[in-house]
């Protein structure tokens, strides 16, 4: 659900109409094509990890197994980095989103907007740090509720 919802949440439905707007179909899919068999291969590759090494926590520490400790921590900071930018950019997208019902969020960086955002970021840290558990429900709940209109997209 975790990865559903990022991918939906990183602009899915934004980015396909980018990709349209400068790609002729066939190009376009072979690239999604290609995408989404490298994502597969990822995921295989960390559940194998997972099921020969479970002692290991994450990728960083199979990086700092299988390479060494600057392989780790640069793995590890990779990955911190990442997700700040990432919740930066599904912040400054939902804002702009309820922009499309209240302007003064309509640019995504307005001062209303980054409140708004710390808020919620700091709603979501605070499920984490209370358990995984309570994070999991809530991104299951957010995943049904972003599936829901692209169900009835291709229903209607």
């Amino acid at each position: 659900m975790l990865i559903i919802s990022s991918a939906i949440g990183a602009g899915i439905f934004d980015a396909t109409q980018q990709l349209a707007a400068v790609a002729t179909p066939g190009p376009a899919l072979v690239a999604w094509g290609i995408t989404g068999i490298g994502i597969f291969c990822l995921a295989l590759s960390l559940k194998s990890l997972s099921q020969l090494y479970p002692e290991l926590d994450g990728v960083s520490d199979c990086a700092r197994a299988g390479f060494g400790n600057f392989a780790g921590f640069i793995s590890g900071w990779g990955y911190w980095l990442s997700a700040w930018v990432g919740n930066i950019a599904f912040a400054t997208m939902m804002m702009s989103a309820i922009g499309y019902f209240i302007p003064s969020f309509k640019s995504g960086n307005s001062i209303p907007a980054v409140i708004l955002a710390s808020i919620i970021s700091w709603l979501l840290t605070l499920f984490v740090i209370n358990g995984v558990e309570s994070a999991a429900f809530v991104n299951t709940i957010i995943t049904i509720i972003k599936l829901v209109p692209i169900a009835a997209f291709i229903i209607f």
